[in-house]
């Protein structure tokens, strides 16, 4: 069935050239005729052998000898380079093979034992291609017949062959022509080797429509040198590894481009979206990237196309649409088959006959997908999800947040059993950009912001490279053979037992590593003369197990040997030299459950709340605001009991888990006052509009959105209106204490809800306007358009820092937790009116490029105030375009006595 189409090709482009490699070009003619050569000569040595294995080293001649076996109607399997000799047996045995085809190095070098079977070609291949043979009538095999085996280990981890037929080929052909758009004039670049099954719909894919066939070798070029052979020779359909791709891509120079590549194909590796940033501009106009999801055994399953105009998720999950002739399923942990996560299985007409199906005929593919509507999205493989404190993560979403990381350029993690057998861990290798190495402490810190604390690889290492194969894909065997560096946490060199001179308990430091609450444990004996064993624990976040579950923990683990008799829970595991300070207060304080406190007394009233409650929930008295919670014999059930008295006395609300990472009296009451301060300004939709451009809004002093329900209604055909009250008016938080501070959270605010492109227009009264100027002067620092509306607003006095009014910091941090907010609102709200006017009085705005618009007030105290003459008051701070624009009203314009001759000027400087 190939055969046939393939000679009906023939017939068309007899002339026109089929397969070309180091500069030598065969047409279509040639390319039959010796096909058919080796048909004639497998009959000479066999009697027409049912399978056929192709052993060689050169690409040109590999695709002559795939053509010439199907000719022949033989099936043929392509020998892997790496194969050991000793392993080529048993894969013979496999599928009855009994001839090879076997050029070159590889024909003499064929292993001991199986001479008798191997057939050198290289005579047949060099004679005169016009010498066809007697096979020119040969229709090959039928549509069933098997054509091609491939070999693969899919998730069973053993070697084992996979069988297309002639029908699946040729489905195969016709789908990916179809949904690729290729056309006869295509010219196909293949740099993966053509008998792997990915290379399958390239190879047929050309020879049976009519395109060229463009080999290459990896081994002969570098990425620079490959660019330009991919220009010389006018590819205009290119399909090559993921990760050969993304290293071909950072070899780039700056007017790098390649006029004729208008098709890029990817699939078999995980590929980030992120990565076409500044493709587009290098490649044809309207090209197209396609990234294809398939299988070994179920064939192809899915393919999505992305252009320069598709919009690209930020999550770096493609979202795959299945072709029309599969059938998809996913089946969670415990959903069933309507899972929206979980593997993903497969029906297909591609499916190899040797695959292992269930009852249904669905293949397990392995992977672990998403459901999006009539989609999926691969997450990783199902080996390449670790369970790692019972969480479970996935090895590509790690290595994305690594590349996030300054001065990492590559990553790769891999899992591994964890330390002492507990469970799984993971290892992350990096290569820096960076000389000398960005520390592992920073890319600790950094993954936090992208990360959860189980999804943080529990080792780190710094290599000069990533072990890769000639394509570029990673060496995870070399990698897993590397001996793993030590963390930044370790407290020293670990030999013979002993840390930097301390005795470890190492029988019982790896029992207690095994609690589920525990993330890692050093367990020491203090001194010779003391011979207390004490166990320093690094809880998992947000989990403090309880001293008593511990104890019973080991009792039950354990059935001789001593225990610990001072657990000590810390956030950082100690070094040598900590753990020596450490224990020498244990030695001046034995028999006492206290550690040496500090005398430090409580700042403010919070402080002094705070330690209150320490000292009840403890029984301790005095406790100093620097004395660590649990370092003073709290444990988790304390932790609860303080959370209630918190909540009780001050009206906040906490977790555990924060209480053990805030543990000290200083830092819970500076996280509990920053925390109202992180919470999200309120913001209110006034009025919606099919027009994109939004207006935000910013009331006065001490004033709530309703300022502008009057004014939106105006608009509400023309902008959509969205007025953002000032923090602390719900009386959730406290309110900002500065100008800046107001202006940074309006900024903030409209960057996470603002669209891209287009001009940003912001609209402040009185004292919003103020906030409204130095956020636009924010927004358009970082090169944003921006257009400031300010409503009667005079430049606030330019004092100098000693003459600055202090904020009523104290005032809203012990008011906060103190006050009713129904009983105190009125009292509330007078105090913001006090701070907004001291904001004023410290304000000194800054230049600003933002386009900046004033409307005066004819009547009114700020009447003379707002200056429009060159170099003073507002003009003098714009850089941009400035405006003034007089409006027949007093200083409330906002407010629907004055909306008559406010509303025009207004829309009259939009439209500008």
């Amino acid at each position: 069935m190939i055969w046939k189409r393939f000679t009906e090709v023939c017939e068309k482009k007899g002339g026109r050239p089929a397969v070309t490699f180091r500069g030598i070009v065969y047409s279509y003619n040639q390319t039959r005729n010796r096909a058919e050569s080796i048909a004639a000569y497998l009959a000479t040595v066999s009697d027409w052998p049912k399978t056929v294995a192709i052993f060689t080293d050169d690409p040109f001649k590999r695709i002559q000898l795939m053509l010439g076996s199907i000719c022949a109607g033989a099936a043929y399997w392509v020998i892997p380079d790496s194969m050991p000799a000793e392993s080529l047996a048993e894969h013979l045995d496999m599928i009855k093979c009994r001839t090879v085809l076997a050029t070159g190095v590889k024909g003499s070098g064929f292993p001991d034992g199986y001479e008798h079977c191997a057939v050198s070609c290289d005579d047949v291949l060099e004679s005169s291609p016009h010498n066809p043979g007697s096979s020119r009538n040969s229709t090959g095999a039928d549509a069933d017949s098997a054509a091609a085996y491939y070999l693969t280990s899919g998730s069973t981890g053993r070697s084992r062959f996979m069988v297309r037929n002639h029908r699946q080929i040729m489905d195969r052909v016709d789908l990916y022509a179809s949904s690729c758009g290729y056309c006869t004039d295509d010219r196909f670049a293949l740099v993966t080797h053509p008998g792997f099954i990915a290379a399958e719909g390239d190879v047929f894919g050309a020879l049976l429509g009519g395109s060229t066939l463009c080999l290459a070798d990896p081994g002969d070029f570098n990425y620079r040198s490959f660019s330009d052979w991919l220009r010389l020779a006018e590819v205009s359909v290119f399909h090559p590894p993921v990760s050969f791709f993304e290293g071909w891509k950072k070899s780039w120079t700056q007017d790098e481009s390649f006029p004729h590549l208008r098709k890029v194909i990817l699939g078999g590796e995980r590929f980030r979206p992120s990565g076409l940033a500044g493709v587009w501009s290098r490649l044809a106009d309207k090209a197209v990237v396609f990234h294809r999801y398939s299988s070994t055994e179920s064939g192809p399953v899915a393919q999505v196309g992305i252009t320069a105009a598709t919009a690209l998720p930020n999550n770096d999950l493609l979202s795959f649409k299945p072709f029309s002739s599969v059938e998809v399923r996913i089946v969670g942990d415990n959903e069933g088959v309507n899972a929206e996560e979980g593997e993903l299985l497969v029906r297909s007409p591609f499916l190899s006959a040797s695959a292992r199906t269930d009852s249904n005929g669905f293949y397990q593919t392995g992977d672990r997908v998403k459901r999006v509507d009539d989609s999926f999205s691969v997450i990783a493989r199902m080996d390449g999800v670790v369970k790692v404190r019972g969480y479970r993560v996935y090895l590509p979403e790690v290595e994305s947040a690594l590349l996030k990381c300054s001065g990492v350029c590559e990553a790769a993690v891999i899992k591994h059993p964890g330390s002492n057998g507990n469970g799984e861990s993971t290892t992350a290798f990096l290569v820096s950009d960076k000389m000398p190495c960005t520390s592992e402490g920073k890319i600790r810190e950094e993954l936090k912001n992208h990360l959860c604390g189980w999804q943080i690889p529990g080792r780190i290492r710094f290599i000069d490279s990533l072990p890769r194969t000639e394509t570029g894909k990673i060496k995870l065997s070399e990698l897993r053979g590397i001996t793993h560096s030590r963390t930044e946490e370790a407290p020293g060199e670990q030999e013979s037992g002993k840390i930097q001179g301390f005795h470890v308990v190492s029988d019982l430091q790896e029992l207690i590593a095994l609690h589920p609450d525990v993330e890692r444990v050093i367990v020491v004996e203090s001194d010779e003369s003391d011979n207390a064993i004490v166990a320093f624990i690094k809880p998992v976040a947000g989990k403090v197990p309880l001293v008593s579950e511990l104890k019973v923990f080991i009792t039950d683990n354990r059935v001789n040997g001593s225990h610990p008799q001072v657990f000590r829970f810390v956030r950082k595991l100690p070094t040598a030299f900590e753990i020596d300070s450490q224990l020498d207060v244990l030695r001046r304080h034995r028999g006492s459950e206290r550690v040496l406190r500090s005398e430090e007394r409580p700042v403010g009233v919070l402080e002094t709340q705070l330690l209150r409650l320490f000292s009840r929930a403890l029984g301790i008295k005095p406790v100093g605001r620097n004395d660590d919670f649990f370092m003073l014999g709290g444990d988790s059930l304390l932790a609860m009991s303080l959370c209630v008295e918190i909540e009780s006395f001050l009206g906040t609300r906490i977790s555990i888990g924060e209480v053990a990472e805030f543990s000290t009296a200083r830092k819970l009451a500076r996280f509990i006052g920053c925390r109202s301060v992180d919470l999200p300004m309120p913001t209110i939709s006034l009025s919606r509009s099919q027009n994109c451009e939004t207006l935000y809004l910013v009331p006065g002093r001490a004033s709530t959105a309703t300022d502008f329900i009057a004014l939106a209604s105006r608009l509400g055909g023309i902008r959509t209106c969205i007025s953002i009250e000032h923090r602390g008016m719900d009386q959730r938080a406290r309110p900002a204490l500065s100008v800046q501070a107001e202006g940074r959270n309006t900024a903030e605010l409209i960057r996470k809800n603002a669209s891209q492109g287009g001009k940003t227009v912001l609209l402040g009264f009185s004292y919003g306007g103020l906030a409204a100027y130095e956020a636009g002067r924010l927004l358009a620092r970082d090169d944003c358009a921006v257009h400031v509306l300010i409503i009667d607003i005079p430049v606030p006095s330019l004092v100098s820092r000693s003459s600055r009014v202090e904020p009523l910091r104290r005032v809203f941090r012990d008011l906060r937790f103190r006050m009713s907010r129904s009983e105190e609102r009125g009292r509330w709200l007078e105090l913001i009116h006090h701070q907004h006017r001291v904001n004023m009085m410290n304000y000194k705005p800054l230049p600003t490029r933002a386009d900046v618009t004033v409307f005066q007030a004819t009547t009114g105290p700020t009447a003379a105030l707002c200056s429009g003459i060159k170099g003073l008051g507002w003009a003098g701070l714009c850089h941009g375009k400035f405006r003034v624009r007089v409006v027949e009203s007093d200083h409330l314009m906002v407010f629907p006595r004055n909306l008559d001759a406010f509303v025009p000027a207004l829309l009259e400087a939009l439209e500008r």
